[in-house]
């Protein structure tokens, strides 16, 4: 059994819901993406740039 979960539905759905999966509860921030794995995205997928609701959502 495989999860997938639709971070454009959830989006839509439940904007406030993203927001709060992201949220690093130590530093009251976004979590990082912590790895370089996501720089060929461009600008804003550095291991230390914040994740935002429109970075995994849209175009990405």
């Amino acid at each position: 059994m495989a999860i997938d979960i639709s971070e454009e539905q959830l989006a839509m759905e439940s904007a406030d819901l993203l927001k709060i999966l992201l949220k690093d509860r130590t530093t009251k921030k976004n979590i990082v993406w912590a790895t370089h794995s996501y720089e060929l995205l461009g600008n804003g997928f550095a291991p230390s740039d914040r994740i935002t609701p429109s970075r995994v959502t849209g175009a990405y």
